[in-house]
């Protein structure tokens, strides 16, 4: 790691440090004077940091929207069928993919909409 004299960019910001330091110390390799537990405290102001900016309605909803409201109408639709179905019917899997977090935004709107708790 550079001494910040030697850059001449930006400093990096918590996101892209915690994804850089998490893959080198899952490769072993962290540098000298960077603890596993460094690594630990920026993934937590990470955490901390998302959640408060999640905390937000309106960012929240910007960010989600599209995914949320997708998933929203399909387990909607879903719902309508399995009321209409006997109990033995069993409903599909879906599986979404996306960054960690608009994971993370998307379990808190999920959370404020529909009082879910998945923590």
């Amino acid at each position: 790691i550079l001494h910040l004299s030697d850059c001449r960019t930006q400093p990096l910001g918590w996101p892209w440090l915690f994804e850089i330091c998490h893959c080198l110390r899952c490769h072993n390799v962290l540098p000298r004077g960077i603890r596993e537990d460094d690594v630990d405290t920026m993934e937590r102001n990470l955490l901390r940091r998302w959640e408060a900016l999640y905390e937000n309605d309106a960012y929240r909803k910007k960010v989600t929207f599209p995914l949320h409201s997708a998933m929203r109408n399909s387990w909607d639709q879903k719902l309508a069928v399995l009321q209409m179905q006997d109990q033995n019917s069993k409903p599909e899997i879906e599986v979404y993919s996306a960054h960690d977090s608009t994971v993370y935004a998307i379990i808190r709107e999920m959370e404020k909409s529909y009082g879910v708790r998945l923590r």
